[in-house]
């Protein structure tokens, strides 16, 4: 799917939510109100089944490491496997997208919200401009974009790159969706194979502190990568505009 080489901004974006809602306002309610009944739904589910603690932890924990929590999956003393934290991804994912592809105008009111989301619209244009083939090929591009498990390129980077090269609320939703299937699938393909070599050597003294080792280096590593490129989003940001940025994306 290809687009025009004008990029919508946020301003436009808003402002064709802010129409919908005006000649539409019962599908737009219905877009705002669903989000939450289905986490209301999903939770109640888990509950009966005795699973939300844990998925509420994992959860948490997914907020900042992203795809990379299914990898905890396959350490031997966590209940949940590989394939099940994959699907907490990927629905986490696919709320997030929901919400900003068709409720972006009330998002933005958020405090504090909107100047995040500015600063991930400043992260989305400079992948534009270092990637244009994403603006070529919208629809790949966008699951292209929350495949790669890279600081800012989950499911609130696609949802806005998606708007902003022009995509529709529902497309941009199956594109964030299709791309996270795909990573997270992998994610948990490749933990598969490590829960068996970790049984074998669970008991291990040194498999602990392999463990903490690699979850440190992992996490340094990822906060490095996004606050490299974070800062070079804010300088493209600046270049463009010619007046200050607010800042990195945290």
């Amino acid at each position: 799917h290809t687009v025009n080489d004008g990029d919508s901004s946020i301003e436009q974006i808003l402002q064709e939510g802010q129409d919908r809602e005006r000649l539409q306002p019962m599908r737009s309610r219905l877009h705002l109100a669903l989000p939450f009944l289905i986490v209301i739904g999903v939770y109640v589910l888990l509950v009966l089944i005795g699973k939300a603690v844990e998925f509420t932890v994992f959860g948490l924990t997914a907020l900042p490491l992203g795809k990379f929590v299914i990898l905890a999956g396959a350490h031997p003393n966590i209940d949940l496997g590989p394939w099940p934290l994959a699907l907490m991804v990927f629905l986490m994912d696919s709320w997030v997208g929901y919400v900003l592809s068709y409720n972006l105008h009330h998002v933005y009111k958020l405090r504090r919200v909107g100047p995040w989301l500015l600063n991930v619209q400043n992260y989305c244009r400079y992948w534009l401009f270092e990637y244009p083939i994403v603006r070529r090929w919208a629809i790949t591009g966008v699951v292209l974009f929350v495949v790669f498990p890279l600081s800012g390129t989950g499911a609130p980077g696609g949802a806005l790159l998606g708007r902003i090269v022009g995509l529709r609320p529902r497309t941009t939703l199956l594109a964030i969706m299709t791309g996270s299937a795909i990573g997270c699938g992998i994610m948990a393909a490749f933990a598969a194979p490590l829960g068996r070599l970790f049984l074998e050597v669970r008991n291990e003294w040194w498999f602990h502190a392999l463990s903490v080792a690699l979850l440190a280096i992992l996490v340094i590593t990822l906060y490095a990568l996004g606050s490299k490129v974070s800062r070079a989003a804010t300088r493209f940001a600046q270049q463009e505009t010619g007046e200050p940025d607010s800042g990195p994306i945290g």
